[in-house]
């Protein structure tokens, strides 16, 4: 534990979070039974500066994912900040990834109550809402505006935002998130329509 904690001074939870899991994947695609502290400090690294190039030239492909993965960062330091206890799911990579491998577990722990809400984040969402709204508990809205966003919680108690990545900007998502958080469901006529989303 030392020799991890003086490599990572200034690493909030999350951060420590994410490079336990990319050791246990590392270790796993390496046939291990247990992470080694060679496989935490090379999760550190990736986790830090990203998986390994061949070309110091980037991609208009790896701008878009380098631009996701710092949204990713903004929110959850925005959460933590606000002393929103945050657990990250995922995808603490560059790499091509299944999106439902990060939506269920984000629609399963607000499906149970095991959160009281969700953010996924995804190329143009539609993929992580479809998979986040097929759980009966929740009521994911796919969001590109603060308006938007208003709404999804003011006239249908939405309980999981999904933000486009492609299509908004790190200070939209941050307003968009802020504007969740701070925005109460209305009630009245609209617990009704919402009573009504469940499929029997």
């Amino acid at each position: 534990p030392r020799t991890i904690a003086r490599g990572t001074p200034g690493f909030s939870g999350a951060d420590l979070a994410n490079i336990c899991n990319e050791a246990a994947l590392l270790a796993a695609r390496k046939n291990k039974r247990i992470v080694t502290l060679s496989d935490l400090e090379d999760a550190k690294d990736k986790v830090m500066m990203g998986s390994e190039r061949k070309s110091m030239v980037m991609s208009e492909d790896e701008k878009k994912l380098t631009a996701y993965h710092e949204g990713g960062h903004a929110i959850v330091a925005l959460l933590e900040s606000k002393k929103i206890t945050v657990e990250n799911h995922g995808t603490d990579t560059f790499d091509s990834v299944d999106y439902p491998d990060f939506a269920n577990p984000v629609a399963k722990a607000v499906n149970e109550s095991l959160a009281d809400f969700g953010i996924l984040i995804c190329g143009s969402a539609n993929g992580v809402a479809m998979t986040a709204n097929k759980y009966p508990n929740v009521r994911a809205g796919l969001c590109w505006t603060s308006e938007i966003v208003e709404l999804i919680r003011l006239h249908n108690n939405a309980n999981i935002l999904c933000i486009p990545a492609r299509f908004t900007s790190i200070p939209q998502a941050l307003k968009m998130v802020e504007t969740f958080l701070n925005t109460d469901f209305e009630g009245g006529r609209h617990q009704k329509r919402v009573a009504k989303i469940k499929c029997m």
